[in-house]
Formats: C-alpha cells, sequence, structure tokens
C-alpha cells in the first residue's frame, strides 16, 4: 500500500507542477532518473542487500509503483526546476536526496523495505550520488541551466 500511496501522491504534484511545453525535454531526466534506480536496485536486491515488500507490481524487483511514481516525476521535475546559482544546484541535490532518504527512513518503519545486509548511511550516500548525476545530467546533456524556473 505505501507504493501506492507515494504513486499517487507524485502524480497529484506532477500534474500540478508540469510544464507541459518542456515534457519533450524534461522526460529525459526522469528516464534517466528510472535507469539509474533499476540499476542500483536490481543490483542491491541481486546481491542480498535489501529486500522490497508488498511491491504489487515488479520489474527489476522494485515496486512498478516507486518507479513510476517519485523516480520517475522527481527526475522530470528536477530538470524542469533546475536552479539557475550554482549553490543553489548544491542545495537543490541535498534536499532532494533527504527527501527519498527520509521516504525510505518510513518505507523501512512499515517493513515494505527491509535491510538484510544493508544500512541507511549508505543509502544516503546512494541517494546523494543519484541526485548529483541527475543534476550533471540536466545541465549538460539537457542544457538546462535554469531557464525554465
Amino acid at each position: 500500500m505505501e507504493w501506492i500511496i507515494i504513486f499517487i501522491a507524485s502524480w497529484i504534484l506532477f500534474l500540478l507542477l508540469i510544464d507541459w511545453t518542456e515534457l519533450k525535454v524534461n522526460i529525459w531526466s526522469g528516464i534517466m532518473a528510472v535507469v539509474l534506480q533499476l540499476a542500483i536496485d536490481a543490483q542491491a536486491i541481486s546481491h542480498s542487500w535489501y529486500k522490497i515488500n508488498r511491491g504489487v507490481l515488479w520489474i527489476f524487483g522494485s515496486s512498478l509503483f516507486f518507479v513510476m511514481g517519485p523516480v520517475l516525476v522527481i527526475g522530470v521535475l528536477l530538470a524542469q526546476y533546475h536552479p539557475i546559482k550554482r549553490w543553489m544546484r548544491i542545495v537543490n541535490v541535498f534536499v532532494l536526496a533527504a527527501l527519498f532518504s527520509i521516504y525510505e527512513l518510513l518505507v523501512l518503519a512499515r517493513k515494505a523495505l527491509v535491510y538484510t545486509d544493508w544500512h541507511h548511511p549508505e543509502s544516503l550516500v546512494v541517494n546523494l550520488s543519484a541526485m548529483i548525476i541527475l543534476s550533471w545530467f540536466s545541465i549538460v546533456v539537457l542544457d538546462k541551466k535554469g531557464e525554465s524556473n
């Protein structure tokens, strides 16, 4: 149920904030986010570092509702609202990584995610690294330097 709730909340956020005229460019950041998340989860799950419970629908061991919910939505919105100022980009990366990490703590508490040979500090590093990669992708590949704010 946790995965479905975050999926619905993410898509409500998406529909409220999306700039449809820029979607054809920004969607690539969402796709990159999905690819990163699936690669990370597939490896971690295959190594039995953690286990995902109650995923309902699955894709490479991850909940499809998580992948197509917050991961895709935040990837798209990160590109759309990429800050102009360098220091705000850094703040943006840390805030988004913190939000994903807090959500992870919540699903851990609900046992929808169970660590078997993994720890939350490792997730903090992975989440921060993923946001850095997505920010870099937005700047370099999509040429997003804040013009859509």
